[in-house]
């Protein structure tokens, strides 16, 4: 299972809501379950004035003329960011 959330607490609620739902099944068809975390990663953002300066530039070709928006997706800057966090800004 991946899980992913915006903060620790977001994920690590999701996480044990998981499991326990996961456990209380397991019990009640009499099979045995094994829960092993294999990796975690903590929550690393995405810089937020660098995120709202691409928004702002993606805005400008039309959309904001036809009334539309750039959505911005909380995406937990993983992989290359969440390791070039500790270094250049992500």
């Amino acid at each position: 299972l991946d899980s992913r959330a915006a903060d620790q607490a977001t994920l690590d609620t999701v996480v044990t809501g998981v499991e326990k739902a996961a456990r209380e099944y397991a019990e009640a068809q009499g099979v045995e379950l094994d829960v092993v975390r294999e990796s975690f990663t903590p929550v690393v953002e995405f810089e937020h004035a660098l995120r709202d300066e691409l928004a702002r530039i993606l805005g400008k070709d039309g959309e904001r003329a036809a009334g539309l928006t750039v959505p911005v997706l909380g995406t937990g800057a993983g992989h290359d960011a969440g390791i070039l966090s500790g270094t250049v800004p992500t």
